[in-house]
């Protein structure tokens, strides 16, 4: 080798040694600040106290997190299971309910119209006296009834001239929750005598009042029975109301009635339960007249005396309970 390489590369060899020594401690340092950051960081994120960050602590950490997670997913299933299991029973208990439903509206459609004769002859001496917004329990010593007849009685006015005619109807409705009608044949009326079930039955639309094709009941005009017992459970209440037909055209309301009752009979024991004398002399404009609620009660059904009147006819109130039938 010439003698200038040799002394260049003898020159050289501790100058390169010196360069990777000073890259090599200007490295360390970088990896010691970044190491000394990273603890920072994550001291300060999971170690409010600002202690040395601890893998093993934070592996503890996680671990419970995990036995807590799954310890809530365990309860979350056990309370799903109890939810199914009860949500079980009840649809069972609905089934066994809506069967023994169906069985007794099977019954009650092979029931022929019941004997109204006889009701001119019921029992009055027990019968309570009521008034709009009381209520009274469908019971009598202990019984409940099986069998009633809503009544319904009026005397109407004596009209001469283009409108000579005065009809009044009366018409129930049978609702389930949101007190909404299930079905349309669940209004029963002067055009849908009976529910699909057979559980109410309307005994005929009389035009004018008792003296008019009278029932030989004793000055009824209307008379709905309802079998209670054939009733579906899917029912809350039974809304009864009377209504006086095309109003509008022949200029008349309520004002025109005079001597409005609903009564209640036991058809079992042909006994008169309740009598509610309604109020009419100031329903100027008034052509709609909600009398009367049946509420399925926790050991029998209630009666309730209402007084709540409106403008429209059968149409206005048909239309809150979810029917639409034609303006009348």
């Amino acid at each position: 080798m010439p003698r200038c390489r040799k002394t260049c590369a003898i020159f050289s060899w501790p100058w390169l040694c010196s360069r990777v020594a000073w890259k090599y401690r200007i490295h360390s340092k970088k990896i010691k600040r970044k190491s000394k950051e990273y603890t920072k960081m994550v001291s300060d994120e999971n170690d409010d106290l600002g202690q040395p960050f601890d893998p093993f602590a934070a592996e503890e950490k996680q671990m419970e997190e995990e036995a807590k997670q799954k310890e809530e997913d365990d309860s979350r299933r056990a309370r799903e299971s109890a939810r199914t299991d009860e949500e079980r029973e009840v649809a069972a208990q609905k089934k066994s309910d809506d069967d023994a439903a169906k069985t007794a509206a099977a019954e009650a459609r092979n029931i022929p119209p019941a004997d109204l004769s006889q009701l001119k002859s019921a029992d009055i001496s027990a019968s309570k006296q009521i008034s709009g917004g009381e209520q009274l329990e469908l019971e009598f010593n202990g019984a409940k009834p099986s069998r009633i007849a809503i009544a319904f009685g009026w005397d109407a006015p004596e009209i001469t001239g283009e409108n000579d005619e005065f009809d009044m109807d009366a018409s129930a409705f049978l609702l389930g929750g949101g007190n909404k009608v299930t079905a349309d044949s669940d209004f029963v009326f002067y055009n849908n005598m009976t529910t699909g079930g057979g559980s109410i039955r309307h005994h005929g639309d009389r035009i004018g009042d008792a003296g008019n094709e009278p029932f030989d009941t004793g000055g009824d005009v209307e008379i709905i029975v309802c079998h209670l017992e054939s009733i579906p459970f899917s029912a809350e209440r039974i809304m009864f109301a009377v209504t006086i037909h095309e109003a509008y055209e022949r200029e008349q309301d309520f004002t025109f009635v005079k001597d409005l009752y609903v009564r209640v009979l036991d058809l079992d024991e042909n006994r008169e339960l309740l009598r509610y004398n309604l109020p009419t002399e100031e329903l100027k404009q008034q052509d709609a007249y909600i009398v009367a609620e049946l509420e399925r009660g926790t050991n029998a059904w209630v009666f309730h005396a209402k007084a709540e009147t409106k403008v429209g006819g059968l149409y206005v109130v048909a239309k809150d309970f979810s029917v639409y039938v034609a303006p009348t």
